[in-house]
């Protein structure tokens, strides 16, 4: 059965550089804006961890709204769109979740595999694309503080 599972992407036109763009390679932004096809493009059994961490990822939202650092009807679609310009270049992203403060968080998931990952998270040394992405988030809202889950 394993052999008869597939994963369809969406073919979408990269018309500007993402949030989470922050750290890729200039030749994969390069070819994304070209419209080049990946060579090695993901396969259904990588789409599980995206699952995994998108579950998280939600799980970690309704801990924020509970606990009342985030508003309750907080929705990233609707009240987390990021679309700046800087020095003449698109941004478009989605904030994970802000405080009622107006504070970005971006809550990123690691699994048990990647040992160094976690020992770097541990010693407060987190992943330099992933504080990226957040100061991108940090200066669309023009604060000076942010928060990495």
């Amino acid at each position: 059965m394993l052999d008869k599972l597939i994963f369809k992407t969406e073919k979408r036109e990269k018309n500007a550089f993402y949030c989470s763009d922050v750290g890729k390679s200039l030749l994969d932004l390069y070819y994304g804006f070209k419209g080049i096809e990946q060579t090695n493009p993901p396969e259904w059994y990588n789409t599980l961890c995206w699952g995994a961490g998108k579950g998280m990822e939600e799980s970690m939202l309704d801990r924020l709204k509970e606990s009342g650092i985030v508003n309750e009807d907080y929705d990233q679609k609707e009240n987390g769109r990021v679309e700046i310009t800087r020095e003449g270049i698109e941004i478009h992203g989605y904030i994970d979740a802000i405080t009622k403060e107006g504070l970005p968080i971006e809550i990123k998931s690691i699994n048990n595999k990647n040992s160094w990952d976690i020992k770097n998270y541990e010693s407060n040394k987190p992943k330099e694309n992933y504080v990226g992405q957040l100061c991108v988030y940090m200066d669309a809202l023009d604060v000076d503080t942010g928060y990495l889950f």
